[in-house]
């Protein structure tokens, strides 16, 4: 993207910005909900599409991961957090936290950290 014009930051521990499910996610408004980086439709996006999971497109998602998902958005709400069920193909929806304020990113991972530890993401316990 930087050799395109984008500014944007290296990934961290796999994830760009503060996304805390990317995979749920694609393409530039996945970029810039994810409070890194403004990343519009744009032939920088076009020409590094193909460094993307699936190209950049959404993959299809199964009953069982949709449902896990919802499971997610359900747990992070439990723990304060204004978090949306991702929409009926699966799709995140932003997250109104904001990126610059340290306290709510803070809450932000703790919740995620615990939904994670409680299997909410699907993972085993």
């Amino acid at each position: 993207m930087r050799e395109h014009g984008v500014d944007m930051p290296d990934p961290q521990n796999g994830r760009v910005g503060t996304a805390p499910d990317p995979a749920a996610a694609s393409g530039p408004q996945a970029l810039s909900s994810a409070g890194a980086v403004d990343v519009p439709e744009s032939d920088a996006f076009e020409k590094c599409r193909t460094f993307l999971p699936n190209g950049g497109q959404p993959q299809k998602l199964s009953a069982a991961d949709l449902a896990q998902r919802v499971r997610f958005a359900q747990c992070m709400r439990s723990r304060g957090i204004d978090y949306p069920d991702p929409t009926a193909d699966g799709q995140a929806q932003a997250v109104p936290v904001n990126p610059n304020d340290p306290q709510a990113s803070a809450k932000l991972d703790e919740a995620s950290r615990a939904c994670d530890a409680d299997g909410a993401n699907g993972a085993a316990k």
